[in-house]
């Protein structure tokens, strides 16, 4: 006879063959976390006596509400209340903001180059550039190349 197992969250984990109960040839021992019942196909979760479909966004990377952090789901089931697929929109304007600011004091740092008694090299307006177009880039504010100086 075939058993199905699965782990303390009811997560089906494999199946293998159940031991006969030696005091009794027409009974076959179960152990725990283990059911006769097999799931049917897209059934994954033992809970209440009984397999059950469950939602995995395992491995999926998600938006905390509050932080707009991204974070890699770990666990089984619906998506926790402060977590969502889609990045919160409030939190873009946050990430524009925090990005400007950063590529503006890196602009500031090299504004002595501009100062007219400097001679200011090719890599360094390269450079001051690419920090103007960081905006422009795909992915901003969410994923950003910052440029690196070559002097």
């Amino acid at each position: 006879m075939k058993i199905y197992h699965y782990n303390e969250q009811g997560e089906f984990t494999g199946e293998s063959k159940a031991e006969q109960n030696p005091l009794d040839a027409d009974d076959f021992l179960i152990p725990a976390n283990a059911t006769a019942s097999k799931p049917r196909k897209g059934e994954n979760v033992f809970k209440r006596g009984s397999w059950h479909k469950v939602v995995d966004h395992r491995g999926k990377k998600v938006y905390h509400e509050v932080s707009g952090e991204i974070v890699t789901v770990d666990y089984l089931g619906e998506l926790k209340n402060i977590h969502s697929l889609k990045q919160p929109a409030a939190n873009i304007e946050l990430l524009k903001k925090e990005a400007r600011a950063r590529r503006n004091s890196l602009l500031s740092a090299t504004d002595f180059y501009l100062l007219p008694d400097v001679k200011t090299p090719g890599s360094v307006t390269e450079y001051r550039q690419a920090l103007r177009d960081v905006t422009k880039q795909k992915g901003f504010p969410m994923e950003i190349s910052w440029p690196l100086l070559q002097v």
